[in-house]
C-alpha cells in the first residue's frame, strides 16, 4: 500500500512538472509574439508615427 501510494504521488508530481513546463513554453510563446507588435508602437511613438488607437488597446489589455 505504501509502495502504490509513492507511485500515485511520483505520478501526480510528473504531471505536474510536465504542465508546468507547457505552461512555461506558451508564456514564452506569447512574449515572443507580443514583443514585435509593442516595439512596433513603442518605434512609432518615438518617431511622431500615428498609431491606431484601436492596436493600443487590444495590447493594453
Amino acid at each position: 500500500m505504501i509502495f502504490e501510494a509513492a507511485l500515485q504521488r511520483a505520478a501526480f508530481c510528473d504531471v505536474l512538472e510536465e504542465t508546468l513546463a507547457e505552461c512555461s513554453k506558451l508564456r514564452r510563446a506569447i512574449w515572443i509574439e507580443c514583443q514585435p507588435k509593442k516595439w512596433d508602437i513603442a518605434y512609432a511613438r518615438q518617431h511622431g508615427i500615428k498609431v491606431l488607437a484601436n492596436i493600443e488597446a487590444a495590447l493594453a489589455e
